[in-house]
């Protein structure tokens, strides 16, 4: 049976990590002053508050195979879309 704790657990981690890739996008509107910073401050703070849910409940729980399944599930998806990109 599969255990949604430490999926759960990855997928916070995942989300609060994919929020810092809005911290380029806030610095060249810093750079050139076209006020979009607030939009970038919210969905950074969107996307890290999602990860921080989805990360508090199973903060505690370790599950190697999960992490595993999430990670490498992740990988191959994104493969999956760049593939048909080059190839076209």
């Amino acid at each position: 049976m599969t255990h949604f704790g430490p999926t759960l657990r990855i997928l916070g981690l995942l989300l609060m990590l994919f929020s810092l890739t809005m911290l380029p996008p806030i610095g060249i509107s810093v750079i050139f002053d076209d006020g979009q910073i607030p939009l970038f401050g919210a969905a950074a703070g969107l996307i890290f508050g999602a990860g921080f849910i989805s990360w508090l409940p199973a903060r505690r729980q370790s599950g190697i195979s999960e992490s595993v399944t999430v990670s490498s599930s992740l990988c191959f998806s994104g493969w999956c879309w760049e593939v048909p990109a080059v190839c076209h």
